[in-house]
């Protein structure tokens, strides 16, 4: 192990907040301030960064003691109209290699937020011509919502799954299923578990600014929104689509490290994104970026994953710190300096040589 490497190893290990017998771990002590930046490394040797990750993936996430993604992520994909972003952003959901992956001692994450947008986005890319179509667009609208429904059912765990199945089916039968469906429907209640897909909506119709009274029911009201939003790009305050997905990203974890995990010392997420350099990986960097600042607005302090980014090449001269003085510039650091949000939440490592010419 290289000696940045263990310096890097250490500061991750704090950021993660292990847990500590006699202080308050720097993960801990950071979320106060805002939660932990972005951090991209500058490594000039690409193959060794990139070993460098994969030894960190195994270190931290061995054993499912927390979510970590593989290396997978395409950050060197093709990203126009945004579409790299949104690859990377479905790869880190999935459990095969992204955050998704099995846990030791806790449920996997899921994504319902960002799934639902992902489903909407790829079934707008193939019925956009229809969106301008007045006549047909309630009947397109009947039938997303039936995948919607449908995809939402598949990604329910355990016995949920078959019970939703069964109500659904149930529910197509007349008045005597109606009444055995709400029957079936009573240990859902009794849990306090809001359907995944309703969450989902009324989070998207939140941020979209989507009014709760229209001419339409609520949930069409706000995919009707989500349609208009992926054919023009951009929502009506000049977010487009990748910076929203990226938000649904982040409230999807957020949303699942509730008090309770919290008081239980979960520990969040180890994001690794190697081939920063790309414009792929500038985009999403400049997207979680975007992401941390609107939700820095509203005063609450969300859970935020630990993101180390690997860089062949400088984002901006002068904007570097050394690796060896990670740990007492985090302690000081603060989101407020910047003019852009990427400035403000991004802090850019270079492994330059110490005196002793010792610089790994």
């Amino acid at each position: 192990m290289t000696r940045y490497e263990a310096q890097l190893t250490r500061v991750l290990s704090g950021l993660l907040m292990e847990r500590r017998l006699a202080r308050v771990s720097m993960g801990g002590r950071i979320r106060r301030r805002g939660g932990p930046p972005l951090l991209e490394l500058v490594e000039p040797d690409a193959a060794a960064g990139r070993e460098m990750l994969e030894r960190l993936r195994h270190h931290f996430g061995g054993r499912g003691a927390l979510p970590v993604n593989d290396l997978r992520v395409p950050t060197d994909a093709d990203n126009t109209s945004g579409r790299g972003v949104v690859d990377c952003l479905w790869h880190l959901s999935t459990r095969a290699g992204g955050l998704g992956c099995e846990l030791s001692h806790r449920p996997p994450l899921t994504f319902p937020r960002l799934s639902t947008g992902l489903l909407v986005r790829h079934w707008a890319d193939r019925n956009w011509h229809h969106l301008d179509r007045e006549p047909g667009l309630d009947d397109q609208l009947r039938l997303l919502m039936k995948e919607l429904q449908r995809d939402r059912a598949d990604q329910q765990p355990g016995p949920e799954a078959g019970l939703y199945r069964v109500e659904q089916a149930l529910s197509q039968l007349g008045p005597p299923g109606v009444l055995a469906s709400l029957g079936l429907a009573l240990p859902r209640l009794v849990r306090l578990k809001r359907r995944p897909d309703r969450v989902a909506l009324h989070w998207w119709g939140r941020v979209l600014g989507v009014p709760h009274r229209t001419v339409q029911a609520r949930r069409e009201a706000v995919v009707t929104e989500l349609f208009r939003v992926n054919r023009d790009g951009r929502d009506r305050h000049g977010n487009t689509v990748e910076s929203l997905l990226t938000r649904a990203f982040l409230a999807d974890l957020d949303a699942y490290y509730t008090r309770y995990r919290r008081l239980n010392r979960d520990r969040p997420p180890l994001i690794l994104l190697p081939q920063a350099h790309t414009p792929t990986g500038r985009a999403l960097l400049d997207a979680l970026a975007g992401a941390y600042e609107t939700a820095a607005v509203g005063g609450r302090r969300p859970t935020r994953p630990v993101v180390l980014a690997l860089s062949t090449t400088h984002r901006a001269a002068g904007s570097e710190r050394r690796v060896d003085d990670l740990a007492g510039d985090l302690d000081s650091w603060t989101s407020s300096a910047g003019r852009s949000p990427a400035e403000r939440w991004l802090l850019t490592l270079t492994c330059a040589n110490t005196p002793d010419g010792d610089g790994r």
